[in-house]
């Protein structure tokens, strides 16, 4: 990659630093550190940057993007910073926010085989940018399609992971509950929904199935 670069940098615009980057699947990161399987970890300049929720960090894997740019310390190019997104699995690279979102989509994915079983496709969709409404903007954490193979009909319905009791982030979510109802049934989880398996048959009493 510094090869690269390097090669890169004899045209690259005036006034602008030559960078590159970088996607690293990484088990876990500490401070400045990448640790990836299979090979000697990645340290940067800077600390790794990665969401948090209500401070509380949020466990790998990630998906990393590493920036490398010119580095005086090093004499060269270096990694200079990353951000580390949470995911899934390192099977499914779909983003999660907080340690109950993986909880939920796990439940979310095992979902899809009831619904396999009874004719009916279920797509999940984690959005990762907001999804206008005639009442306002949304992002919800879950958008669900179920299409029925019989007859073709398509539904979505919004699951919204309330994993917190924080007084701001209830408030934030009472202003835009209203405007995801807008996309379809609106269903709200909690952790006690998770530890006693209910998630699946509240999605499919708002299916209908």
């Amino acid at each position: 990659m510094y090869a690269r670069l390097r090669e890169l940098a004899r045209g690259w615009p005036r006034g602008h630093a030559p960078q590159a980057f970088l996607a690293l699947f990484a088990q876990d990161v500490r401070g400045s550190t990448i640790y990836v399987p299979g090979s000697d970890p990645v340290v940067l300049a800077n600390r790794v940057q990665s969401p948090s929720i209500r401070g509380n960090q949020i466990k790998g894997p990630y998906l990393t993007i590493v920036v490398a740019g010119e580095y005086p310390e090093a004499h060269g190019y270096a990694p200079l910073r990353a951000y580390a997104q949470p995911i899934f699995s390192g099977k499914r690279f779909v983003p999660v926010d907080s340690e109950f979102e993986r909880a939920v989509l796990r439940e979310l994915i095992k979902l899809q085989w009831t619904f396999d079983r009874i004719g009916i496709d279920l797509t999940i969709e984690k959005p990762v940018f907001d999804t206008l409404t005639p009442i306002g903007a949304c992002r919800p954490d879950f958008i669900l399609e179920l299409r029925s193979r019989e007859t073709g009909e398509i539904r979505s319905i919004i699951v919204e992971a309330m994993g917190s009791t924080d007084e701001t982030y209830l408030a934030a979510k009472a202003v835009t509950h209203p405007r995801m109802a807008q996309i379809g049934p609106l269903v709200c989880v909690s952790p006690a929904d998770v530890e006693t398996g209910r998630i699946g048959a509240i999605v499919r009493r708002a299916a209908g199935a």
